[in-house]
């Protein structure tokens, strides 16, 4: 890896942390943000064939998208996804969850008709949670959806 390609990793790297940290008000990330993200740049960083270009590429990428998907992400009202749904309806998210927000989940949630709804909060859970407490997230998928699958 050359010297200024390692630079400007670690100019990602400390890019994406920053926003994590200014994403979440301020405090520290929670261990299972942070452990998600390190592992993701760590198997980029591994895997055959990527080199640092296409890990900066990446992180491009997502800038992009971020810069371009925000306004129309911004513009959608509860109305634009729908109001009314004839099957249950159920968010699971991670409590700490930085990139979608927790307050508007549950107000969109709130806004809905559907046969049964309910807002299920992983603990300890941020974006990805479930891969990092998918413990969690399968015992509350068994205990509140699968009796559903099974009386249909």
């Amino acid at each position: 890896m050359s010297v200024g390609g390692r630079r400007r990793y670690l100019s990602t790297v400390g890019a994406v942390r920053s926003t994590v940290v200014s994403r979440s008000r301020g405090r520290p990330p929670a261990a299972s943000r942070d452990q998600f993200l390190d592992a993701t740049i760590g198997l980029a960083l591994v895997a055959p064939g990527n080199s640092v270009q296409d890990i900066n590429d990446s992180g491009d990428g997502q800038l992009l998208s971020g810069e371009r998907l925000w306004p129309q992400t911004k513009a959608i009202r509860p109305a634009d996804l729908g109001l009314e749904f004839s099957i249950p309806f159920f968010v699971f998210q991670g409590e700490e969850d930085f990139t979608t927000s927790t307050a508007l989940a549950r107000q969109y949630l709130e806004s809905i008709k559907a046969p049964r709804k309910e807002f299920v909060a992983i603990k300890g859970g941020g974006h990805f949670a479930v891969f990092m407490r998918s413990d969690q997230f399968l015992e509350e998928l068994v205990t509140r959806v699968r009796p559903l699958a099974l009386g249909h």
